[in-house]
């Protein structure tokens, strides 16, 4: 499945926290398991030199161990702390999860340094520099910014490279940096209300930590078609390898096939129109003659006694015409006989 990088409002960084508290919720005695032995490592890494660079390279399997656990919570599954583990019998399908990490401590070796020089003045009772201060702040933020959502995207699609990984982590931090902003200070919060109860708080606080942050990934990375995964990978500088080229020939041929299947079926679509509509015609000029017969049918008595009417009063003018005329030639004639 191929990922694209998408804006957010900035107020979602509140429902990345509402929607993983909720999660939360749901089992919340696997994920407070989870979250101590991820702190466990982590407090390891932090005592132990060595370990710190195990941590390293272990860390990210563990984590999309994790983003696995919260996905089957939201399918209403059961879970239990040894699906953590699930990625690392996967160690070969999930190698890019190795050069993740690489760029991370190359990025960490900065700001380990400019760490130690402020700590050591601290001791001292000197405030830290500033300059020690910047590049502390400035690699530990790109260290963030490249690794933070390049580890889930991973996840999703483990055959992506490196670059293309962290060239979308980059994008998705830098266009979402308002709500990440937000969603950084309220987790802060969080974890300043959750001191004060030690250990209990602190797994909560873990484990609402990394539940918002699957959310966050959820919402921000966003499922493209080939077409438009293509053209990203040309964007980005990806190169696709003699293996992938048949199967984007593949792809292409399946959208071609379905584009021609969707113009033959709208085709059809458009001649059954047409056809019904001129049946609809021949109904209605079926209707319109039978209308016009019935009319025809219907006038034909009214004409006929509107004749017959018409003839008796002919009839009777001639009768009247004719008495008139009796009449007159009776007075003449009296007329004559008086003379």
């Amino acid at each position: 499945m191929q990922l694209a990088v998408s804006r957010v409002n900035s107020l979602r960084a509140f429902s990345w926290i509402k929607s993983g508290w909720r999660l939360f919720t749901q089992q919340p005695a696997p994920f407070m398991a989870i979250a101590g032995i991820l702190m466990a490592i982590q407090l390891l890494a932090s005592l132990v030199p060595l370990a710190s660079y195990v941590a390293v390279f272990l860390l990210p399997f563990l984590t999309i161990g994790l983003y696995q656990v919260a996905s089957k919570v939201e399918q209403g599954e059961q879970v239990s702390v040894n699906d953590l583990f699930h990625y690392l019998s996967r160690i070969r399908e999930y190698r890019v999860l190795f050069r993740i990490s690489l760029v991370s401590i190359l990025l960490s070796i900065p700001a380990s340094m400019a760490g130690s020089n402020m700590a050591e003045a601290m001791i001292g009772g000197l405030p830290p520099a500033l300059d020690q201060l910047v590049i502390f702040v400035l690699f530990m933020g790109l260290n963030f910014m490249a690794t933070a959502f390049s580890i889930p995207a991973a996840w999703v699609n483990p055959n992506s490279s490196v670059k293309v990984l962290i060239y979308q982590s980059f994008q998705a931090g830098w266009q979402n940096v308002v709500p990440m902003t937000i969603y950084g200070i309220v987790i802060m919060a969080i974890w300043m209300v959750s001191m004060p109860v030690i250990l209990i708080g602190w797994l909560i606080a873990l484990s609402l930590s990394n539940l918002s942050f699957y959310h966050a990934f959820l919402d921000i990375y966003q499922p493209v078609n080939n077409a438009e995964s293509n053209s990203q990978a040309q964007s980005t500088g990806e190169q696709l390898s003699d293996a992938e080229i048949p199967a984007v020939a593949d792809a292409q041929e399946t959208n071609t096939e379905t584009t021609e299947n969707r113009r033959t079926e709208r085709e059809l679509t458009d001649e059954e129109t047409l056809k019904n509509a001129a049946a609809d015609r021949k109904l209605s000029s079926s209707d319109e003659v039978e209308r016009v017969s019935t009319d025809d049918m219907q006038s034909e008595p009214a004409q006929s006694e509107k004749i017959a009417t018409e003839d008796s009063e002919v009839q009777v003018k001639d009768e009247t015409s004719s008495q008139e005329t009796d009449v007159k030639d009776i007075k003449s004639t009296d007329e004559l006989d008086k003379k």
